[in-house]
């Protein structure tokens, strides 16, 4: 079957899908240079197997919760390893820290130049546009005859109609039937569709996953993050809003469960995506959703990294060079979130 989690491992990394090592560092909030040395130093032993052809894949991708005064723009190991950055605004703990990317591609595991001037041409358009309100991006959906729903777990595991739309929809990630039934059944996921018709005739044209993961830190904090994730929509219903209308509708629903403590018994830490740069729709929705390009803050704080993941996974979608997409993460925090949904 499939590895069907976006977020992945937790400590050790290990090997994932598309020829990657993945890892969430959970052994503690980053705080001292020693521990941070020990995470980059898991990096270099990586290149080093890699470069032996010992290694078995040909990317490592690392997610460690670091204080901010550690990301020096001045380290020459940032400037090797770093790739985005993730600021965390929720308060207690986690204040003074971000979500550091950290990575390593292999010789035959690089960007285009063509592909990433593109990418970086894409960003810099959406960059430019402006948040909406949830209930404009919503009506505009609603007004074509188009419904939009979070999916209960009896609709997700007990309607085979859903199930049979769903996995129609998530084949062009290369999942079966049976991975797309995993995926419905992941419970700390919320699952969103946008429907045409009704009764029986009603069917799923869209859907997209907000992945819930808690990650409990060495030193007693949690960390509560969401990656939105695995968006489709026929290709017949595409270009119409459905993608920001599905968003926006997973975004008040984790607002209302984040307010309530229901989010893995907690609220909200930070929301993330990542996307490719290749897909300029999908990229201005994400700033009409309220979210932020890591990019702009690697940028902002004068960072010796890209601000994007190189050669992460393969995206259907626009022409590429390469055999990988180079993904670009977009986030919001708790109160961005909660800003977003009482526009």
């Amino acid at each position: 079957m499939a590895d069907t989690s976006s977020i992945g491992p937790q400590w050790p990394p290990r090997e994932t899908s598309h020829g990657r090592v993945k890892g969430i560092d959970n052994r503690g909030i980053v705080r001292d240079r020693e521990h941070l040395r020990d995470l980059l130093g898991v990096l270099e032993d990586f290149a080093r197997a890699a470069g032996r052809g010992a290694a078995g894949a040909d990317r490592i991708s690392i997610r460690a919760l670091v204080a901010d005064h550690l990301i020096d723009p001045s380290s020459e190991a940032l400037g090797r390893f770093g790739e985005a950055l993730v600021p965390l605004e929720s308060g207690g703990e986690l204040d003074g820290c971000s979500l550091l990317y950290l990575g390593w591609n292999g010789e035959d595991r690089r960007s285009a130049a063509e592909d990433v001037e593109r990418a970086l041409g894409n960003i810099e358009t959406a960059a430019g546009r402006h948040r909406r309100r949830p209930a404009e991006i919503r009506e505009r959906v609603e007004r074509q005859g188009f419904g939009l729903h979070v999916l209960s777990m009896e609709e997700r595991l007990g309607d085979p109609r859903i199930q049979e739309d769903v996995a129609r929809l998530y084949r062009r990630f290369g999942w079966s039937a049976e991975d797309t039934l995993q995926i419905l059944g992941h419970e700390q996921s919320l699952i969103a569709v946008g429907f045409e018709g009704e009764g029986q005739e009603r069917g799923v044209v869209s859907a997209g996953i907000a992945e819930l993961s808690l990650i409990e830190l060495g030193d007693g904090v949690p960390l509560r993050i969401v990656e939105f994730t695995e968006a489709a929509t026929l290709k017949s219903h595409q270009g119409r809003g459905l993608y920001s209308a599905i968003c926006a509708t997973l975004m008040l629903e984790l607002a209302r469960r984040s307010r309530r403590g229901e989010l893995a018994g907690g609220a909200l830490d930070v929301a993330f995506g990542e996307s490719s740069g290749h897909d300029l729709g999908v990229l201005i929705a994400a700033i009409r959703l309220g979210r932020t390009f890591s990019r702009q803050v690697v940028e902002e704080r004068g960072l010796p990294f890209p601000g994007y993941l190189p050669q992460h996974v393969p995206i259907a979608g626009a022409p590429r060079s390469t055999r990988f997409n180079d993904l670009f993460p977009t986030f919001l925090s708790r109160r961005g979130l909660y800003e977003f949904a009482d526009s």
